[in-house]
């Protein structure tokens, strides 16, 4: 059945979002379906992840360059009077439990523990009292547990109240780890607390298994350094992981003395340093301070990105929700490190790479959040080269190519062009010394020189790994998607040199001539599809949602865009939670496990890209019935990671767990749904499609050179405002244009300012 018609929803909290602010995207552990090591907490610096099973316990942490996987930490309690140890052991017990079958019970904790046991070891037998977890939640940089201990030790109660708060520091490597300690006793109890932490050896075939150095009250160990993505390991720098308290330091922790009724807290922190580096004393009176600034940069972070980006309320609380987490996800994808060659950087996610690919499903999104930080990426790409490396580390290292990404970087450059108008762009020096439009002119006439084949059509080879890295083979060689970007980009760059009044028949009759090519030799009338061409002159078939990139663009004509819309629809590519990444009729290339490309769910910014399409085509029951399918991922993901299976709310664990493709998202209620159309004269468009169920839906605060625009979506049609102002009204079907206004000339336009509405029109679409 076509979600489509369904009901409005209400969003995980009940009540439509008020925002994207920390507490409006908060979410219960128990509701998210990320595994643990993929539930972050990330402040634009570095990373780290919670651990399950525990009340304290971290992991995976990703301050670049250090960035261990394997790291773990966790808080313990020893009560000196009976000198009980609390300890937070709870995911060690259960980790090797699950592994390999032996040992104690994790739900029988605290039954049979050992009084005299200060930690986890197996190998001895001795198993610890454990803190027993009881709620989780999750913020942006924020995860705030409760756990109890409530034992009769001897002839005497123990027991003991635990909240923790870790968050991620913004300015300093440093992971946070706020103890507020409830004494539920009579009397006064003094504890030391402990910070236990290890690391595994990466060149252990079986991380899980063996330990580099295991250090129960350590404050300090050296540990190496991995990089992403894949966990290589690059070097042999060595970084320390330091951990320090606010209270009075002992020999094996720091004191910590509660009255009896009352909470006493503590704070601690892991400091992660280069070898060698000056380290903290073992009492920092300051962290309290330090985890108050982290919050702080946090609540910047969001309010920045909120006065930014234009805020949406629909009668679909559930797409409210998506919008929200899939700005979340651009904003998680985005580092602010001074100490990195390229700042900011915007990451594939949680991968510290930037490509182009990547970043053209949220490119709009980028342009209107930080126009300069998006020139930049730009730049990044061109000096690496579009045909030659897709990868961009954060330190300047290069990677592998895929052919796709000389035609995202493109669609990266005309998204900033239409968002911010700075047409001057185009005549600035690129790195390479040329102009960055000869830049790219320069890429397509590469494409052009090094992989046109005999028959016309460009052919970059035999290997899948070109295009998509499937694990059935069909989508090589003469691939329909390709060509059809490129006869995109020809039309494009057209299209350009009529507005600069520079000469356009030479690009015009090279994308005629090519796409007249690929209408006959790929195109299958019958199948109302494209094939994808073989030097020997076969075709194969293959359903690849890929190949609705080319709704967007110049490529194809009208029918051919109706043609394959219409194989958009229920058992095909569309699934209970979103697409299909190939079509489930697909039986020869159908890969249930390869997520994002080979069948089983979708890259999270293709289903979101492919609703933007097709409403600008006007296919708003199309575009809405697979959005509405997204908007289930809000129910169960804080942010949008890089896969999701279509027919099941989870995300393979081998895949990043935050994706910056999710602002495609944005961009689809943005650009498709509420039709605000930016051109690149500047001049605005307004043209919305008829959406059943959407009447009183509004987009508030869309900035367009120094003005605000807000869109209500009415019964009958639709209204414009203008800095607050009433700025035209118009029947769905009609569009409303407003004229340039004034900008700064060769850069992108500046922040919001006052201003009067721009002239407008109503004509016929």
């Amino acid at each position: 059945m076509a979600l489509g018609l369904a009901s409005p929803s209400t969003s995980s909290s009940g009540d439509k979002v008020p925002g994207l602010t920390a507490e409006a995207l908060a979410m219960p552990r128990s509701a998210i379906a990320l595994e643990d090591h993929m539930l972050r907490l990330f402040n634009g610096r570095g990373a780290f992840s919670v651990r399950d099973h525990t009340v304290t316990g971290l992991q995976a942490v990703q301050f670049t360059p250090f960035d261990q996987r394997h790291w773990h930490f966790h808080a313990a309690l020893r009560e000196m009077s009976s000198n009980l140890v609390m300890d937070d052991a709870g995911a060690d017990v259960w980790d090797y439990y699950a592994r390999t079958g032996r040992g104690s019970h994790p739900l029988g904790l605290n039954g049979g523990s050992s009084p005299s046991a200060s930690s986890y070891d197996p190998a001895r037998g001795e198993v610890p009292h454990v803190l027993v977890l009881q709620d989780c939640t999750w913020q942006p940089n924020k995860v705030t547990r409760t756990g109890t201990f409530h034992k009769l030790v001897g002839d005497r109660w123990l027991s003991v109240g635990l909240t923790s708060v870790a968050r991620a520091d913004a300015a300093r490597d440093i992971a946070h780890l706020q103890l507020d300690v409830k004494n539920r006793t009579g009397e006064v109890l003094n504890f030391v607390v402990l910070g236990r932490q290890r690391v595994a050896n990466p060149a252990d075939p079986n991380p899980a298994t063996s330990d580099l150095g295991l250090h129960p009250e350590a404050r300090a160990m050296v540990v190496p350094v991995l990089q992403a993505p894949g966990g290589t390991q690059l070097g042999c720098e060595q970084f320390e992981a330091v951990i320090v308290c606010d209270q009075p330091a002992l020999e094996d922790g720091w004191a910590l003395s509660v009255p009896p009724g009352a909470t006493a807290t503590a704070h601690l922190a892991v400091y992660f340093l280069p070898a060698g580096a000056a380290r903290p004393g073992p009492t920092c009176p300051w962290l309290g301070a330090l985890a108050a600034e982290a919050d702080a940069a946090l609540s910047r972070r969001l309010a920045h990105a909120s006065s930014a980006l234009p805020q949406v309320r629909t009668p679909y609380p559930g797409l409210d929700d998506l919008y929200n987490r899939c700005a979340l996800s651009v904003l998680d994808s985005r580092w602010e490190r001074p100490d990195w060659p390229l700042t900011p950087f915007y990451a594939a996610g949680e991968w510290t790479f930037t490509l182009a690919w990547d970043i053209s499903f949220a490119s709009a999104l980028v342009a209107l959040l930080d126009p300069e930080g998006l020139r930049l990426a730009i730049a990044a790409y061109f000096k690496a080269g579009l045909l030659r490396h897709s990868y961009v580390g954060f330190e300047g290292t290069l990677g592998h190519s895929y052919t796709y990404t000389v035609f995202s970087a493109l669609w990266v450059v005309r998204d900033y062009l239409e968002v911010t108008g700075d047409m001057g762009f185009l005549d600035e020096t690129a790195p390479t010394g040329r102009s960055n439009l000869e830049e790219m002119h320069s890429s397509i006439k590469e494409v052009l020189e090094r992989y046109t084949a005999e028959d016309g059509l460009v052919d970059f080879g035999e290997k899948t790994i070109h295009y998509l890295e499937t694990r059935t083979d069909g989508y090589q060689y003469r691939v329909a998607i390709a060509n059809l970007m490129l006869v995109d980009a020809l039309a494009w760059f057209a299209e350009l040199a009529r507005a600069r009044g520079d000469a356009a028949d030479e690009w015009a009759e090279a994308a005629s001539d090519l796409k007249s090519t690929v209408d006959r030799r790929l195109w299958d009338e019958d199948k109302a599809w494209f094939a994808n061409g073989f030097p020997d002159g076969s075709r194969q078939m293959v359903w690849s949602y890929q190949l609705f990139d080319a709704l967007r663009g110049h490529s194809l004509t009208p029918a051919q865009k109706q043609a394959l819309a219409g194989h958009i629809h229920e058992g095909t590519f569309l699934g209970p939670h979103g697409m299909y990444s190939i079509a489930r009729t697909d039986r020869l290339h159908w890969d249930l496990d390869d997520v994002d490309w080979g069948g089983g769910g979708q890259y999270t910014g293709m289903p979101l890209r492919t609703a933007e399409s097709l409403w600008r085509m006007g296919e708003a029951a199309r575009a809405w019935d697979i959005v509405s399918r997204c908007t289930t991922w809000a129910r169960t993901f804080p942010y949008i990671p890089q896969e999701i299976y279509a027919d099941r709310l989870a995300s393979p664990v081998v895949e990043q767990s935050v994706i910056i493709a999710a602002g495609g998202g944005c961009q689809a209620v943005i650009f498709g749904l509420f039709g605000i159309r930016p051109q690149m004269d500047g001049s605005l468009q307004v043209e919305p499609t008829w959406q059943p169920g959407f009447v009183g839906a509004d987009l508030t605060g869309y900035r367009h050179h120094g003005k605000a625009y807000d869109v209500a979506l009415g019964a009958d049609g639709f209204s414009v405002r203008c800095d607050g102002r009433e700025a035209g009204r118009s029947p769905y079907g009609q569009v409303l244009r407003y004229a340039p206004s004034e900008r700064p000339a060769g850069g992108p336009s500046a922040g919001p300012s006052p201003a009067t509405p721009g002239a407008h029109t109503t004509a016929g679409q």
